[in-house]
């Protein structure tokens, strides 16, 4: 008879002030309400991070949460999610990223909490049993890639690491990490918060292994779902380019694309091929959404590096607008962002707002140290610099919108308010596509980032049938169908309700939520992998409830901060007309329809709604709370005033 421990691991317990290390298990209800990695750390989180707690302090807590079906076979299972109090915009949230966290499953971990400061820079060694508290003076001042490829040759390939860079040293709030040199990690800060307690690095190697109740029934199941995503009909498609097909199109197509295309598209398919060295995925994903490409810019011109999501740094036209006149230009600013820890889509986004600043003379060459901003390379490259090491003009940027608006006066802060939420430019613009992910990025509780919303909506022109069978494999209630699936089309607020909760649940377990994965997992078979892992029965039913449960426990704590309805909006900029491409665009629903911010406030209240929250406040109602056995979390935030 194997125990939770063997199965899930048990909390690991870092304090770098005392240098104190415990451990301690996982019990029983614990798991079944919140199953383990985003649903336990968020628990956890409430518990440890004191409200009102400054970000960069030592009070401030860093939960590292693994994969509940990490260390298996199970496809898409190695996720990492880190919860703290981010510096950016004060939330407290669960990143994640798509690997090391089968490396701590292997350890014997399921969560490592890091408390306290250290005195001097360190790396906390996790090797099963063998926890150390390692000095890393040699370390400190090296970027990421170098302090990966330092702690391998010392240790070996085997492990993993999650390292930061020298804006998480210098605190910046664009700063994040990346776990193994593959996948991003905590953009708001988390590097920042790291560098505050002076943990530059986790090296974790698991030799431990998973103990499985229902080997047979376990492999039975991952062997079936390992089929259906081999089979999938657009896999060759999407290897190497995630949701890059969305920018480039299926690499089927590529041949039919005209000789004028490929010569007036500095930044199309071919120019990618031509950077392109091959595929790269996370531990037990067999349909890569990354790509290793040779950067053709600069001083690292010839060097492989990693590129996770390939299309990145064109989102919204972005890289162009800012006067990066290439591919392989935007590549060279991509991997300075990523080696050093820098937030591409934060950063590019400030450079274009300083730019502009700079065109309306709001600001001037006194205020830049006499270098003047130009939509150029060279402004972009010299900024970045500045942000790496906390210098100049550049060091300004370092802090995030909300901070440099301060900084500079009314109108940055001006258009800062009329272009982010909760301190960050949304990723995705609706009036190109609006779906349910618009509608995530505008109420997710820790920043705009719209991926659980994602949904059969992100593709344009789905019929209703699609969006009734998604819900159905979701096991969401046939009343509550109606109420999406209306005979004026998809309610995308009220569908995003049920996108976030499976995005949880598959968060919980560990299932990366690219769309292959969504596609192929459902609540069915993450229930049977979870009961044949542990040998803990839980009806799928109860398995969406558990996301539910996790999803709203994240909202109670930004409750408790002070974030409620009015942190939830859709900026002001998305309701003036956009010019792309030579069209002009403005904001309709995913039907068609012109949308108004009085739609848009309608469209909230329907989401709160569906939610079974306080529409006024944006917050979930003590009923809804005590229904999802969160009593304890409700009489709290009653006693704060918060409810």
């Amino acid at each position: 008879m194997i125990t939770l421990n063997q199965s899930l691991g048990q909390i690991l317990h870092v304090d770098l002030s005392t240098r104190q290390i415990a451990t301690e298990p996982i019990d029983v209800d614990t798991t079944l309400n919140f199953i383990g990695g985003f649903g336990i750390n968020n628990k956890l989180g409430y518990e440890l991070i004191k409200p009102g707690v400054a970000p960069l302090s030592p009070e401030n807590v860093i939960i590292f949460g693994g994969s509940t079906l990490g260390g298996t076979l199970a496809p898409g299972s190695s996720k990492i999610m880190a919860t703290t109090k981010f510096p950016a915009n004060g939330t407290i949230g669960t990143a994640s990223g798509g690997s090391c966290g089968d490396a701590l499953k292997l350890a014997g971990y399921g969560q490592v909490v890091v408390t306290g400061a250290a005195e001097k820079p360190v790396f906390l060694k996790i090797f099963d049993d063998d926890v150390q508290i390692c000095d890393a003076h040699d370390l400190w001042g090296k970027d990421i890639w170098q302090t990966v490829d330092e702690l391998h040759q010392r240790y070996g390939t085997e492990c993993s690491v999650i390292a930061i860079g020298l804006t998480g040293e210098k605190l910046s709030a664009i700063s994040l990490t990346f776990a193994n040199k593959t996948g991003h990690l905590g953009r708001g800060g988390l590097p920042a918060v790291m560098g505050s307690k002076n943990l530059k690095a986790l090296l974790i190697r698991g030799r431990k292994g998973v103990q499985i109740a229902d080997r047979k029934g376990f492999m039975k199941i991952v062997n079936s779902m390992h089929k259906s995503l081999m089979n999938l009909p657009y896999r060759a498609d999407w290897l190497g380019l995630g949701i890059g097909i969305g920018f480039w199109g299926r690499r089927s197509e590529w041949g039919q694309k005209s000789a004028a295309d490929v010569v007036v598209n500095p930044y199309g398919s071919t120019e990618f091929e031509k950077a392109w060295r091959g595929f790269l995925a996370c531990p037990t994903c067999p349909v890569s959404c990354k790509s290793v490409i040779e950067v053709r810019e600069g001083k690292h011109a010839g060097d492989l590096v990693s590129a996770i999501d390939v299309t990145l740094p064109m989102e919204r036209e972005r890289v162009q607008r800012i006067g990066l006149t290439s591919l392989h230009q935007a590549y060279e600013i991509l991997d300075l962002c990523n080696r050093n820890g820098v937030d591409v889509l934060d950063f590019t986004g400030l450079v274009d707002m300083a730019i502009n600043l700079y065109e309306e003379k709001v600001i001037t060459k006194g205020d830049t140290d006499g270098f003047e901003l130009k939509r150029d390379y060279e402004t972009v490259k010299k900024l970045l610099e500045q942000v790496v090491h906390r210098e100049g003009f550049g060091g300004l940027l370092a802090d995030g919108f909300p901070a440099f608006a301060k900084s500079i006066g009314k109108r940055a802060q001006e258009m800062v308010a009329d272009s982010t939420v909760k301190g960050h430019e949304p990723i995705l613009d609706p009036r190109e596509h609006f779906h349910t992910w618009n509608i995530t990025e505008a109420v997710n509780p820790r920043s705009p980032w719209g991926q659980p919303g994602n949904s059969p909506a992100f593709q344009p022109g789905r019929s209703p049938k699609v969006f009734t069978n998604y819900l159905r494999r979701l096991l969401v209630s046939e009343d509550a169908i109606e109420r999406i699936c209306t005979p004026l089309g998809i309610n995308m607020a009220r569908l995003a309700r049920y996108a976030e909760d499976f995005y949880s649940l598959c968060s919980c377990i560990g299932i990366c939520v690219r769309v292959p994965f969504v596609q192929c997992y459902n609540p069915n078979i993450a229930s049977q992998l979870f009961t044949t892992l542990t040998g803990l029965e839980i009806r799928p039913e109860d398995f969406m409830l558990a996301g539910e449960r996790s999803w709203n426990m994240l909202k109670a704590i930004n409750v408790r901060e002070g974030f409620d309805r009015k942190d939830d909006k859709f900026p002001k900029r998305f309701f003036e007309p956009l010019l792309i491409k030579g069209k002009v665009l403005t904001l309709k629903d995913y039907q068609g329809k012109q949308l108004f911010e009085s739609d848009v406030d309608t469209l909230l209240d329907d989401y709160y709604d569906e939610r079974g929250w306080d529409f006024k406040r944006g917050i979930p109602t003590r009923d809804k709370l005590v229904g999802l056995s969160l009593g304890s979390i409700a009489d709290d935030l009653k006693r704060l005033g918060k409810l």
